[in-house]
């Protein structure tokens, strides 16, 4: 496998026209806790809401993923 640098991500390259990030996404532990019960019951046993799970993620997007950025307007209408 290939690793890349693509415009300032690390990239691996899957094919000729598919690229893969190389990096895998991190979440807080209590977050990702709350995630898995929210998906798996549809709430979670912690004090964390699902807005601030929604935050997390979309703020590790925006810093560890340059290419795949979400926009504030997009955010918004989430």
């Amino acid at each position: 496998m290939q690793l890349i640098r693509y415009k300032g991500a690390c990239m691996t390259i899957k094919s000729a026209t598919e690229l893969n990030n190389a990096r895998q996404l991190w979440l807080d532990c209590d977050v990702y806790n709350a995630l898995d019960d929210y998906l798996k019951c549809g709430t979670s046993k912690s004090s964390i809401d699902i807005m601030q799970i929604w935050d997390a993620l979309f703020d590790a997007v925006n810093k560890h993923y340059p290419l795949h950025r979400v926009e504030e307007s997009t955010l918004a209408k989430g």
